[in-house]
């Protein structure tokens, strides 16, 4: 998927465009890319916690391949744990200052990550 492409796709999820970001116009093109790519995967597991329903949707079921699908899927989350998930990528996603994300946001998010940050919002 082209960040163009992944832009208008998580426009679609936010209903919206996600914040701008803040910092030199080389920080802020930088910091694009890797939000777009930590979106798409952070988008994909608020819809799986908050609104498993829509992973049916044709635009949502196919816009992850199979090998993106990791074993959370399998897993039910319990409501405080989901609700605090759901704080958690709201959180990250609304960072804007474009040094947070290229210092930050590439971390490899992972299923243990997310929920380690959630677990403390309980």
């Amino acid at each position: 998927m082209s960040s163009t492409s992944v832009a208008e796709f998580i426009r679609t999820l936010n209903g919206g465009d996600l914040p701008a970001l803040s910092g030199s116009e080389k920080q802020v093109a930088w910091a694009e890319d890797i939000r777009a790519k930590a979106a798409l995967w952070l988008q994909r597991r608020r819809i799986e916690v908050a609104e498993p329903a829509r992973l049916d949707e044709p635009a949502i079921s196919q816009a992850w391949a199979p090998a993106e699908v990791d074993l959370w899927d399998r897993e039910v989350v319990p409501e405080p744990l989901a609700a605090a998930i759901v704080t958690v990528i709201d959180r990250v996603l609304g960072r804007t200052e474009a040094g947070w994300w290229i210092d930050k946001g590439q971390r490899v998010w992972t299923y243990r990550r997310l929920r380690k940050l959630a677990e403390k919002e309980l």
